[in-house]
């Protein structure tokens, strides 16, 4: 039997061929995901800091900050850092350091979210996301 989730959470039967088998849909985000990360001061420029729960990097660097999804475009698999970028483990994908897929199969650039400063804290918006690139100038 194969069972999958359709869009409304709606759940789907079918007969698959040689045994049983699971297919998920990624759990939808929940409203107003706004993370009080750290406070400006204690984030040196070349600082990072891993939102952990969320699969998310917030990283400081001379021009600002920027937060970077670390879920695979192709099927959300968690891609970890590395010197030239990201890479996903589960297929292959490489990202660049902006997150644009360098090899596939990923084909859609990792999400950037929006950062903002409140009151001496690094706020991240998990609900906005904005053009790859944007950095917010401290």
């Amino acid at each position: 039997m194969l069972l999958s989730l359709v869009p409304g959470g709606v759940a789907a039967a079918g007969v698959a061929a040689g045994g049983i088998s699971m297919v998920m849909a990624p759990a939808p985000r929940d409203p107003g995901r706004v993370r009080r990360v750290c406070r400006l001061s204690d984030m040196d420029v070349g600082g990072q800091v891993t939102l952990a729960d969320d699969n998310v990097l917030l990283l400081r660097d001379h021009n600002g900050l920027h937060a970077i999804s670390l879920e695979c475009t192709h099927l959300g698999c968690a891609v970890n850092r590395h010197q030239e970028g990201f890479q996903c483990h589960c297929h292959g994908s490489v990202f660049d350091e902006d997150g644009r897929p360098l090899v596939g199969p990923a084909t859609r650039n990792l999400p950037w979210f929006a950062v903002t400063l409140h009151e001496g804290w690094v706020l991240v918006d998990l609900d906005r996301t904005v053009d790859t690139g944007t950095i917010t100038a401290v």
